[in-house]
């Protein structure tokens, strides 16, 4: 979805949460462009530690550790793992 299309959207839909998952170039634009919309809440899985003003809050998930840790759980998982 292209920003432009993000913010038609944000325009005409309730939306409680927003996720970040972009490059890092454009993560902070787009955690702006979520709190101008009224977003309160944000998942930022962007390789960057965005900045909101106090009364939104943003969760920083790095997906590497969330994929390791999956990793982990699956292999658990596995028949004849211990």
């Amino acid at each position: 979805m292209e920003i432009d299309e993000l913010e038609r959207f944000l325009r005409t839909t309730r939306v409680d949460i927003g996720i970040v998952a972009v490059p890092a170039a454009h993560a902070q634009r787009v955690v702006d462009k979520l709190v101008a919309a009224g977003i309160r809440a944000i998942l930022n899985y962007a390789p960057i530690t965005a900045h909101v003003p106090r009364d939104v809050t943003i969760r920083h998930i790095d997906p590497v550790l969330a994929m390791q840790s999956m990793t982990f759980y699956i292999k658990r998982a596995e028949p004849g793992a211990k």
